[in-house]
């Protein structure tokens, strides 16, 4: 799909912005531990021995979280990033906003 530089005639799809791309990276990563937590769920087991009349309980949380540990890493450093992206107002690099004018994901700069 090229325009051969020529600005596109239909209307702007989506005006997507970096800050946008954090916050779906966030929510991508917060599935999985959602996931993990609310469907998969943490298991507790409780042994009874009647020889001596102990009874022990483990849980699995401890594993839970360490399997969805990068998962959370990933989300907290997409929020931190999201956060850092709107206190700046970053704005695209202007080769990749070109590119998304190209595909109408993005308004056309105009020189003021």
């Amino acid at each position: 799909m090229s325009t051969n530089g020529q600005v596109p005639t239909g209307p702007v799809v989506f005006e997507l912005q970096p800050v946008h791309v954090a916050r779906a990276i966030f929510v991508l990563c917060v599935i999985p531990v959602l996931y993990k937590f609310s469907v998969e769920g943490v298991t507790t087991t409780i042994d009874y021995r009647f020889s001596d009349g102990k009874v022990t309980t483990t849980d699995n949380l401890f594993s839970q979280l360490v399997s969805v540990l990068p998962w959370i890493v990933c989300g907290v450093i997409a929020a931190v990033s999201e956060r850092i992206l709107v206190v700046r107002s970053a704005q695209w690099p202007e080769p990749i906003h070109e590119v998304l004018v190209r595909y109408r994901m993005a308004s056309p700069r105009t020189d003021s």
